[in-house]
């Protein structure tokens, strides 16, 4: 088992928890919102209850069931979610490291997550019943380039109520540098957005802008009147 490599005694780790567990994960951002890697939606201040995703078929097998003693077969194979005798739950790293080995951290966004109720040891990680992010971590090129846009999706991530910070490295590691971002309670870093904007300017310092003109586009004319090309 991996754990005990990255500091973890499975000997203190109980099945079920009251409080919060840490752990950490990986997420997709889209314009959709903050979903786990299989496409299953977050919602802010909400805790996420994973389901087995088996559980229709179960209730299919059920009432399908073509007499009492088959039925009884199914039923008995109900179950809690997670189970150790099912692959479902939701999912998490050890630590960020363990991330970074088994290369989820590159798939997404990433942060501390905290996990209570059911929760399962497994050989990649964890598998828990409830959890809600304790962080975001967004890497700098993930940020849309237009401010506008940019707003709109931190939006969403703004949503969850908790600390957001900007990865300036293109590659994760446990060493990189976290600036604050958005912090529950204050707001935007003044920080973060001025390393926003500078990688703006050095973006379009190394890209000058190539004067060719197309169909549609306005132009000025020196006499102070403005036209477009036809």
């Amino acid at each position: 088992m991996p754990h005990a490599h990255y500091g973890v005694d499975l000997r203190e780790v109980p099945h079920t928890y009251v409080e919060p567990f840490v752990a950490y994960r990986a997420w997709s951002w889209t314009t959709e919102g903050v979903t786990s890697l299989d496409g299953s939606l977050w919602t802010p201040k909400q805790a996420f209850e994973a389901t087995c995703h088996y559980r229709n078929d179960w209730k299919s097998m059920v009432a399908a069931a073509p007499d009492e003693k088959v039925k009884q077969f199914w039923l008995a194979r109900e179950h809690h979610c997670p189970d150790a005798g099912c692959s479902c739950g939701m999912y998490a790293g050890i630590n960020m490291q363990h991330m970074i080995d088994n290369g989820y951290i590159r798939r997404g966004i990433h942060g501390e997550v905290s996990l209570w109720g059911r929760l399962y040891r497994h050989t990649l990680g964890w598998r828990a019943q409830f959890a809600y992010p304790r962080f975001f971590v967004v890497p700098m090129d993930m940020i849309p380039f237009d401010m506008t846009e940019a707003q709109k999706r931190l939006a969403i991530l703004t949503e969850f109520d908790v600390d957001i910070y900007l990865q300036t490295d293109k590659v994760a590691s446990v060493k990189s540098e976290k600036v604050p971002l958005w912090a529950k309670d204050y707001g935007y870093s003044q920080q973060a957005l001025s390393l926003l904007v500078e990688k703006r300017k050095k973006w379009y310092a190394e890209h000058p802008l190539k004067h060719t003109l197309a169909v549609g586009d306005r132009v000025a004319v020196f006499a102070g009147r403005r036209s477009a090309l036809r």
